[in-house]
């Protein structure tokens, strides 16, 4: 008899332990189905490095590789020492892959895609430990399929490796069989790693240990000092010897440096978002729609009892910490994200066994079901705010044309929903789940099939190409502030690597009027033009404003213009 057919003759208490004698015989299987579909995304990661923090961190690396700037490469860093006060372990991983496998986009991302994978690894081994071997299975399938991690999965950042450590180091704290004194000096080591590839972020988790600790009576001094000591020897090195070369010994240099106050109070960047504190509650709901409401359930199932459960108090403390700095970015879900999801998919089964009115079931898939389409396309989601807003039949008609597809695939969902909830009543949680992942499945290769991310393609290397095969001596920016994007990819020639060229930054704010007169009085010069559309200052202004008569272009991209002298 066909295995679904069996699932329908299982009763509720009976599917966990079905499901996990199903996965364990084939275990082998779905760990390969699981690399195969992690791999796959490869297929999707040539795209150019995004302009700002990637191409930043690439810069760094690319300096070692260049002028052996191991341990400090201020010198050679777009903006100097503000663009490397970030720990550099992330970058001396990627100078390695470089000196492996040569600088491009894919080295650059090779250790993020690593991190990835481990961490979907060890969210697998545990859920085996902590709930069952289905929860770490459904976990991973899900996490896998999720367009946020897939992303940030393909981007050269600092995210996805401090999200292994904080992954890894609560994986070592929960896990029993190793000697208590191994744990914290594992648990430091590991909390020491993430302070040196992201400032300050590591201490959350430390904090997390202390409290909870703290509020159960656990707390040891002696293991705790093996703890700090060893998270000590592993990250203070690094940021003593900048303290002492780039500060008279101020204690407070990464402090100030890193803007912590501003990023605190104030938001730095333009990253202060209109939604304040309940903006990463709705980053959940987008990033992770499946997982938001059985989560939920799992804390009203604890409630008190909160405290005594260190996964989710490290959730807590951690999505707290983040709501309250005023400086807002959806990437720093990511450390918190493969953990939601893994205690979502844990209280699935819970959750349906506790409720007993099937159309309160139904009506939570269905509502799952919602969050998953309204996740999947950030334009849909602002013409629907849009018209909740400004109610038009028009504005509805719009919509229905625009995104017929999404609406199509929420229909087709709801169908299946109610159709196998009628015909498999009694199993109706893995049944509506099944639907839900099926459907993560589909559009993880939807994705894979159009690649998207070729719409994060600058053009930059087309630039690139022209400037390498008629080389000149003169280069002039028009574009406000710092763009590592350009200095990777020109090899840092407008940061000064270059001794043999000329390279001016003309910026915007100064006015259309003086910079025409400033190229213009550089037209003997035998000079490139790189007009940045993208800069913030020159979005929807129309490059004859700023380009004289005498200069003509030679190639025009999605993010810039190539000029030369006639």
């Amino acid at each position: 008899m066909p295995e679904l057919f069996l699932i329908g003759n299982l009763r509720k208490q009976n599917l966990s332990r079905f499901l996990d004698n199903f996965i364990s015989k084939y275990e082998l299987f779905f760990v390969s189905f699981f690399i195969i579909l992690y791999a796959l995304r490869l297929i999707v990661s040539g795209f150019d490095l995004q302009s700002w923090d990637e191409a930043l961190y690439a810069v760094r690396a690319k300096s070692i590789i260049y002028f052996n700037a191991f341990w400090d490469q201020t010198e050679y860093s777009p903006d100097g020492l503000y663009s490397s006060t970030h720990p550099p372990l992330y970058i001396w991983l990627t100078a390695f892959a470089y000196k492996l496998f040569g600088v491009n986009e894919i080295s650059t991302r090779l250790f993020s895609f690593i991190s990835g994978l481990f961490i979907l690894i060890f969210i697998y081994q545990l859920g085996k430990k902590l709930f069952s071997i289905t929860t770490g299975f459904l976990a991973v399938l899900i996490l896998v399929t999720n367009p946020f991690f897939i992303f940030w999965t393909l981007q050269g950042q600092l995210d996805v490796l401090l999200s292994l450590f904080f992954i890894l180091s609560i994986y070592t704290y929960l896990n029993d069989n190793f000697e208590i004194r191994i744990k914290y000096i594992l648990v430091g080591v590991l909390i020491g790693l993430s302070l040196m590839t992201k400032l300050f972020v590591g201490l959350t988790l430390l904090i997390a240990i202390i409290f909870f600790e703290l509020l159960n009576k656990k707390f040891c001094l002696k293991n705790f000092s093996l703890l700090i000591l060893t998270m000590a020897l592993i990250s203070l090195p690094w940021h003593i010897s900048m303290i002492i070369k780039h500060s008279n010994f101020d204690l407070l240099f990464f402090f100030r440096q890193a803007q912590i106050y501003e990023r605190t109070f104030y938001g730095i960047e333009n990253n202060a978002k209109e939604l304040g504190i309940l903006f990463y509650f709705n980053q959940l709901i987008v990033y992770t729609p499946v997982s938001f409401i059985p989560f939920l359930f799992y804390l009203y199932k604890l409630k008190t009892n909160i405290f005594n459960n260190f996964l989710v108090f490290f959730v807590i403390i951690y999505f707290l910490i983040i709501s309250i700095i005023s400086t807002k970015l959806p990437v720093y879900i990511l450390p918190i994200l493969p953990l939601i999801i893994f205690i979502a998919i844990h209280s699935i089964f819970d959750l349906f066994i506790e409720i007993k009115k099937k159309y309160i079931i139904f009506s939570i898939f269905s509502l799952m079901n919602i969050l998953f389409i309204w996740s999947l396309n950030s334009n849909f989601r602002n013409e629907i705010k849009f018209l909740l807003n400004h109610f038009s039949i028009d504005h509805i008609y719009n919509i229905i044309i625009n995104y017929k597809e999404l609406l199509i695939l929420l229909i087709v969902i709801e169908i299946l929903i109610f159709l196998l909830y009628k015909l498999f009543s009694n199993n109706t949680p893995i049944i509506l789940l099944s639907i839900i992942i099926f459907a993560y499945v589909c559009n993880y290769f939807y994705i894979l099939s159009f690649n998207p991310y070729q719409e994060l393609n600058s053009g930059i290397n087309n630039v690139i190409q022209i400037i390498k095969k008629y080389p000149k001596k003169n280069y002039i920016s028009i574009g406000h502030g710092i763009n590592p994007q350009l200095s990777f990819y020109t090899d840092g020639i407008d940061i000064g690597w270059h001794k043999n060229n000329n390279f001016v930054r003309l910026d915007p704010n100064e006015g259309y009027y003086k910079i025409k007169n400033k190229l213009k009085s550089m037209i003997n010069k035998d000079s490139y033009i790189i007009y940045e559309k993208s800069d913030y200052y020159l979005a929807n202004k129309n490059s004859s404003l700023f380009i004289p008569e005498e200069y003509y272009k030679i190639i025009e991209t999605k993010e810039y213009i190539l000029y030369s002298t006639k």
